[in-house]
């Protein structure tokens, strides 16, 4: 019950930051990937320039989000000039998330990424999540959830301020 509250946690994140990306793209459009483009069937499908738009802000989150939260993280750094990895809690908030995608693709099981990625070097282990650490993982979460939705109520402001 306590692995599934972790992915759980993980995923409600993850829709949290869809949002983000999302609004802030529909803000400021201009800030879209220039690689991001839309098929001749997908433009089609478009009964305005906004619909084409909204497409294109559709598919950029998506990609986004189906990346590791090593490179969402590059992402919000780049394109929104936030980097949670500069987040006193980063190293917890980045473990949950490699310790979920063990617990739902890997049965749990400690793998070569996990390794990689947290620098876990001892005995191959199924990960569990008892329930210190699933407190700390939502307390984790709250302040990183909390700083984000601050800096993006601060760069809205600032470019309703500016005019854009």
């Amino acid at each position: 019950m306590r692995n599934m509250s972790l992915v759980y946690l993980v995923s409600q994140f993850e829709v949290m930051l869809q949002k983000f990306i999302q609004c802030s793209l529909e803000e400021r459009p201009e800030s879209l990937s220039s690689s991001r483009t839309l098929t001749v069937n997908e433009l089609q499908k478009c009964r305005e320039i906004g619909q084409a738009v909204q497409t294109v802000i559709e598919k950029e989150v998506t990609s986004v989000l189906q990346e590791d939260i090593d490179r969402i993280d590059h992402y919000l750094e780049q394109k929104r000039g936030i980097a949670i990895s500069s987040f006193s809690e980063w190293r917890q908030f980045r473990e949950r998330f490699y310790r979920r995608n063990v617990i739902v693709h890997n049965s749990a099981m400690i793998n070569q990424t996990y390794r990689q990625k947290v620098g876990y070097s001892d005995k191959d282990i199924a990960l569990d999540v008892d329930e210190q650490y699933l407190i700390e993982s939502v307390t984790v979460f709250q302040q990183v959830a909390q700083r984000l939705a601050l800096h993006f109520k601060k760069t809205q402001k600032r470019n309703k301020h500016d005019g854009n």
